[in-house]
């Protein structure tokens, strides 16, 4: 939670209140501490996903990324999520989406090559499971690259949702009134959905205005058409939406990173991440095994 925030807690729960720039060294501090484990894939007995069962399988690994004031600079933190079938729960309420109950969650400041190096051995632990390593990502084309050549055996998946929000940009540039758009869109959600990616390809070339914005949609359709099998997908069962770390991005990062008024440098913003992330990962054991060290060697 936010340094002032925490302050305000210790205050009521110990009767005492720490300063709040010895709250951000004891943060920083552990924060460090904790890196090189947070960042060692996780063993069996801390993930459910690692032995997986029937039941659990798929297992889902999601990447993602958003901007961070860092530095004095605008980068990107990366964001990578995994979790197993087991974990999906549908929601009770009509027309909400489900929910995750247990994710392993990797974030990093700065550079792909950085993060990849760190989501790469997180994923390995279930290169194993083939087909059923699932990974669902949007366009971003070093993502894509990587995750083929590193995991070509795993079921890759381009975010559907991605696709028709390059489908819609297509769409208000060639197609005249919102009703003939709303049309067209549809039809071609059908023909993503039952895999007839031809089709829509010819719908494409067929577009008289919206030629820039088109052509540019054809050669994203065309470089990612090996990871548009969505009939195959849904016939399995499988998530063909990114959403479960769009939604991560928020709750790991933003509500804590991106607060009005703040400004983190790049240590400063890795190190809040990864307790962020070994809190949300259920993996606080790590902290704790710090805490104890630190006791025993007040205590000797």
């Amino acid at each position: 939670m936010p340094f002032t925030q925490a302050h305000q807690l210790a205050g009521t729960l110990l009767g005492t209140s720490p300063c709040r720039s010895t709250l951000v060294r004891l943060s920083q501090f552990y924060g460090a501490k904790i890196e090189a484990e947070l960042n060692q894939p996780d063993t069996p007995t801390n993930t459910p996903t690692d032995t997986p069962t029937d039941s659990a399988l798929p297992v889902y690994g999601m990447a993602d990324g958003l901007m961070l004031h860092v530095d004095g600079a605008w980068r990107e933190i990366k964001l990578g999520r995994i979790f197993g079938q087991a974990a999906r729960q549908a929601s009770t309420s009509e027309g909400r989406s489900g929910q995750i109950s247990h994710s392993h969650y990797i974030a990093r400041v700065g550079h792909c090559d950085e993060f990849w190096r760190w989501w790469k051995a997180h994923l390995s632990v279930y290169e194993h499971l083939g087909r059923d390593l699932v990974l669902v990502s949007d366009g971003v084309a070093w993502l894509a690259q990587r995750q083929q050549r590193d995991f070509g055996e795993a079921t890759a998946i381009l975010d559907f949702y991605h696709v028709m929000q390059h489908l819609a940009v297509v769409s208000r540039a060639a197609i005249d009134g919102e009703k003939r758009r709303s049309i067209w869109l549809s039809q071609q959600a059908k023909r993503l959905l039952e895999s007839e990616l031809d089709c829509l390809l010819a719908d494409l070339v067929l577009l008289k205005k919206g030629q820039s914005e088109r052509d540019q949609v054809l050669i994203y359709l065309n470089e990612n058409r090996y990871r548009m099998d969505y009939k195959t997908y849904q016939s399995r069962g499988l998530c063909i939406g990114s959403g479960a770390i769009e939604s991560a991005n928020g709750a790991v990062v933003q509500q804590r990173l991106k607060r009005a008024g703040q400004r983190w440098s790049s240590l400063g913003a890795q190190r809040i991440l990864n307790l962020r992330c070994c809190w949300m990962s259920e993996r606080w054991h790590l902290v704790e095994s710090h805490f104890r060290s630190a006791s025993y060697g007040m205590a000797a």
